[in-house]
């Protein structure tokens, strides 16, 4: 019989094989998987002591994820949203290339959205019925500054304690789930094609326009307000330009 880690070990894999033929890609090699559960620490997986940090912090909160500097998925749920998700991280990190380092935190936490936009996506592409669980209103994206933090101080405030990490999280997952919602609404109905989104997958956004262009751009197409929308597409050759065309691997 297999055990539960070779279990959830050969779903991912399948998710990312079928992930990889929705979108016309090869499968370059396969990650590392690891099932965390409860009685896993640390010190079980031989991990390099530097992962420490980030280890204890994600499986506190009993999340799953992708690290691209080892080609290891860890799996905290065994549920297909997380297995389909990181499944897709694996290929979008190994065929785009993307790197967090030498960016402003303003395009390092735009990158962030379109990195869980992305996976989100290509999750529904295998799960077409997985709903969004963030609320859509308020759209915290075109808020001012100082409304954007009252909303999360208040958001983020447990028992008299602002937690800023539960801020940062709601702000990045209600833009991410809700765009890529959106986005996929518009793949099923023909006003996004395979070919486009592909260019968004591949990029390695280093020649091409910022994270931050990229995402207002996605924003304003795909989840804006009526009244922004008509008075970008009125002024539209001062709106950013897509990406340009990338070949793309088989």
């Amino acid at each position: 019989m297999a055990s539960k880690r070779g279990i959830v070990e050969e779903k991912v894999f399948e998710a990312i094989e079928d992930i990889a033929e929705e979108l016309q890609l090869s499968v370059p090699f396969y990650p590392e998987v690891h099932y965390i559960h409860r009685r896993v620490s640390f010190d079980d997986l031989w991990l390099p002591e530097r992962e420490r940090e980030q280890f204890e912090d994600y499986k506190g909160l009993r999340g799953s994820w992708y690290d691209n500097k080892l080609h290891m998925v860890f799996i905290s749920h065994d549920a297909p949203e997380d297995i389909s998700e990181e499944a897709a991280h694996f290929l979008h990190f190994t065929h785009s290339g993307i790197r967090y380092s030498n960016r402003s935190v303003r395009d390092a936490f735009a990158l962030s959205v379109l990195v869980e936009t992305i996976g989100f996506f290509c999750s529904k592409l295998i799960m077409p019925d997985r709903k969004n669980t963030y609320p859509d209103s308020p759209d915290l994206f075109f808020m001012s500054p100082e409304q954007r933090k009252e909303f999360l101080r208040k958001a983020a405030t447990i028992n008299g304690v602002y937690r800023m990490d539960l801020a940062d999280d709601f702000y990045l997952y209600q833009q991410a789930r809700g765009l890529g919602e959106r986005m996929y609404y518009a793949f099923v109905t023909g006003d996004l094609s395979l070919p486009e989104f592909k260019r968004l997958f591949l990029s390695p956004f280093k020649v091409e326009a910022s994270p931050s262009i990229n995402l207002s751009h996605l924003k304003t197409r795909f989840w804006a307000p009526e009244d922004l929308r008509q008075r970008v597409l009125s002024a539209g050759k001062h709106q950013p330009k897509p990406l340009k065309p990338q070949k793309t691997p088989n």
